[in-house]
């Protein structure tokens, strides 16, 4: 399908970055191996549950080469990122996702337990955006945008193709649209005056006045 070649080509676009070797003073750019492995299995998750439940391997597609790309970040952030303590948002999600699989097995119900993971990437998804919102050079713009349109591709397939009036089918589609956006919004944002003294910068030197 041309929005998993789509979404293939943007985590290769999203991942040159991390060839590169961090600088110390800009840890919080080099990929980390705990987040990527803690999104490996939320992925997994997410991409297994919501096959099962919409029982459609064809909308499923998407979220399978997703799982695997984030496995792939994962060991390329293992040999070239820098480990790093998961923020507080992030173990919550991480959390959820374990709730996630219990409730799965406990209520043999595959969409309580996708439903619990899209709150658990909304979670994290905010804690990104209050980051960016300090310093959007933590996240590249182009990939994010890109996610945007893969994403509203796979709503529309979903919609036009199965849907059937069942909503929870577009649920995590919706949901992903609305992160990814919310994310590629955010670095557009000119960075602030904080940012730019972490970075040993004088805020005047980039700040645009009129």
């Amino acid at each position: 399908m041309a929005f998993t070649a789509l979404d293939f080509l943007t985590y290769c676009l999203y991942n040159r970055k991390s060839w590169s070797k961090p600088s110390p003073t800009n840890r919080d750019l080099a990929p980390n191996p705990w987040l990527w492995g803690s999104w490996t299995f939320l992925s997994s998750l997410n991409a297994s549950s919501y096959h099962v439940a919409g029982q459609s391997l064809l909308n499923a597609v998407l979220a399978y080469e997703n799982a695997v790309m984030c496995f792939i970040t994962l060991l390329i952030a293992i040999r070239r990122g820098i480990p790093q303590a998961l923020s507080l948002r992030q173990r919550v999600s991480l959390i959820l996702g374990v709730v996630a699989g219990f409730a799965w097995i406990y209520f043999k119900n595959a969409w309580y337990a996708n439903f619990i993971l899209q709150a658990g990437t909304l979670i994290t998804m905010i804690g990104l955006c209050v980051d960016l919102w300090h310093n959007p050079k933590l996240e590249p713009t182009l990939p994010w945008g890109l996610w945007t349109i893969v994403y509203t591709l796979l709503t529309i397939k979903v919609y036009c193709f199965g849907w059937n009036g069942h909503w929870e089918k577009i649920v995590y589609p919706i949901n992903y649209i609305l992160v990814h956006l919310a994310v590629w919004a955010f670095t557009l944002r000119r960075r602030t005056p904080r940012a730019l003294l972490h970075e040993g910068e004088r805020p005047c030197a980039a700040i645009r006045t009129p």
